[in-house]
C-alpha cells in the first residue's frame, strides 16, 4: 500500500468496527426479547415463569400477544378477586384493590399501558367468560395485582404451582 492509503484503510476498518458493535449493541435487546418469548411458548413451566417475568421486567409489548395464548391454553391461569377486596384504590385506604394473579396474568399486567391496546382488541373478539374477566382486570390501570407463585421449587427439584 502506498503511504496514503494505509491511514485510509486503518481509518476505514475501525469506522466498520465501530458500526458492527454499535449494531450488535442494538440487536441485543432483541435478540433477548426473542429469546424469553422463545422459552415462553416452548420452555418448562419454570423456564416459562421465569420468561414472562423477565419480559414483564422488559416491558416488552412483542409479548403480549405469546402472553395471552399462554393464559389461554392454561386453565389454571385466572385473578382471584373477590368484591370486598377489589375496588378501586382511594387516597385514605391506597391497598384496597389488592388481587392475585397466576405468573402470566400478573406479567401481563405488569408489562403496563403499552399491553393495553392489544388486550383490549382481544377482550372485544373474546367469548370465553374467564379470559374476559382476567384481560378486563389486567388492562384496568387501577388495579393492584400481586403473584404469590415465583420461582417456586418442588422438594424435588420441579416446577410447582
Amino acid at each position: 500500500m502506498s503511504g496514503r492509503g494505509k491511514p485510509v484503510a486503518i481509518a476505514a476498518a475501525t469506522i466498520a468496527a465501530g458500526v458492527i458493535a454499535a449494531a450488535a449493541y442494538t440487536l441485543r435487546d432483541i435478540a433477548r426479547e426473542r429469546w424469553h418469548i422463545y422459552k415462553l411458548r416452548k420452555g418448562t413451566v419454570e423456564e416459562r415463569y421465569r420468561a414472562a417475568e423477565t419480559l414483564a421486567e422488559m416491558r416488552s409489548t412483542r409479548a403480549v400477544e405469546h402472553l395471552i395464548e399462554a393464559i389461554r391454553a392454561d386453565p389454571n391461569e385466572e385473578i382471584h378477586r373477590n368484591p370486598m377486596n377489589y375496588l378501586p384504590p382511594t387516597p385514605e385506604c391506597p391497598q384496597v384493590g389488592l388481587a392475585i394473579a397466576t405468573p402470566f396474568a400478573f406479567a401481563l399486567h405488569r408489562i403496563g399501558e403499552g399491553a393495553h391496546p392489544l388486550i383490549r382488541k382481544r377482550l372485544e373478539s373474546e367469548s370465553d367468560v374467564r379470559l374476559k374477566e382476567i384481560f378486563t382486570i389486567v388492562a384496568d390501570p387501577r388495579a393492584r395485582l400481586i403473584c404469590p407463585i415465583r420461582r417456586l421449587k418442588s422438594p424435588a427439584g420441579g416446577s410447582s404451582r
